[in-house]
C-alpha cells in the first residue's frame, strides 16, 4: 500500500522507491509555487533530476533527458530534418518544459506545462501534428491554443509574434493585476495590439475619475477592445492574461 505523507500542510502519496521509466524516486524535493509536489529522482544513466509528481505518474517524464538525446541522435539521421526550423522548434519546446533556464522554469516547469510523450519521444509525430512551418518571411514559433494546456494533440499550432502576444499569461511584474492595464503618475492606461500589429491605447485620468473609477474604466475598455478584435479574428486566447 502506498504510504501517504503529510508535507507542507497537505497530504500526498509517497513515491519514494517507485520506478517510472528510467527514473527511480529518491525522495520528496518540495513543492512548486503552484502547489505541485516535486521529487528527486535518479536516472539509470546516473544523473539526478527533480521532477513534478504528476509528470512521473502520467509518463510525461521518464528519464533525466538522456532518452530524448538518444532518440534525437538516432532520428536526426533517419528523418532527414535535423537542420530544419521544425526540428529546432521541437528541440526548443522540449528544453522549455524541462526548465532549462530560470525563465522557462517559471513559465513552464513550475506551471506543470509538459510535452505529450508521443511528441517528446518522436519528432515525426510532432511534425505530423503541427505540419510545416510557414515560409512567408514572418517570425513563427510553436504556440498552444490553450495557454494553460500542454503541448499535446489538438493544442499546438504555428503562431506569429502577434498571435503569441495574444496568448500569454499575466506578466509577473504586472502591478495592476490586469493584463494590458498599466498605471502612471497621472492615469490608468488600457492597451492591446490591433490586427496589423500596431498598439492601441486609451488613458483614464486619476484626477478626473479618481483612482478606483479610472481603474474600472481602463479594465472595461481593455475587455471591450479584446472582444471587438476577436470579432475581427484577432484570436486573443480565453486564457490570455490569467495567473496560471
Amino acid at each position: 500500500m502506498t504510504e501517504v505523507k503529510k508535507i507542507a500542510g497537505g497530504q500526498i502519496k509517497d513515491l519514494t522507491g517507485q520506478v517510472f521509466g528510467r527514473l527511480t524516486v529518491v525522495e520528496q524535493a518540495g513543492m512548486t509555487k503552484h502547489r505541485l509536489s516535486t521529487w528527486l529522482c535518479k536516472c539509470l544513466c546516473g544523473n539526478k533530476k527533480i521532477v513534478i509528481g504528476g509528470n512521473l505518474k502520467t509518463g510525461t517524464t521518464t528519464s533525466c533527458g538522456c532518452y530524448s538525446k538518444e532518440q534525437i541522435a538516432t532520428r536526426s539521421i533517419t528523418h532527414g530534418m535535423s537542420d530544419t526550423p521544425e526540428f529546432y522548434s521541437w528541440q526548443d519546446i522540449l528544453k522549455r518544459c524541462k526548465g532549462s533556464t530560470e525563465k522557462s522554469k517559471a513559465n513552464y516547469l513550475d506551471r506543470g506545462i509538459s510535452v505529450h510523450p508521443d511528441f517528446s519521444e518522436s519528432f515525426e509525430k510532432f511534425h505530423s501534428e503541427i505540419g510545416v512551418r510557414p515560409r512567408d518571411g514572418q517570425v513563427w514559433s510553436v504556440g498552444r491554443i490553450d495557454n494553460n494546456g500542454d503541448y499535446t494533440y489538438g493544442n499546438i499550432r504555428w503562431e506569429t509574434n502577434e498571435q503569441q502576444s495574444r496568448n500569454k499569461t499575466k506578466r509577473v511584474d504586472n502591478k495592476t493585476g490586469v493584463t494590458g492595464v498599466t498605471l502612471t503618475d497621472k492615469c490608468f492606461v488600457a492597451s492591446c495590439y490591433s490586427l496589423d500589429g500596431s498598439k492601441i491605447t486609451r488613458s483614464f485620468s486619476l484626477r478626473k475619475y479618481g483612482r478606483d473609477k479610472a481603474f474600472d474604466l481602463a479594465t472595461s475598455c481593455r475587455e471591450d477592445m479584446i472582444r471587438k478584435l476577436n470579432e475581427q479574428g484577432a484570436g486573443y486566447s480565453v486564457t490570455h492574461g490569467t495567473d496560471k
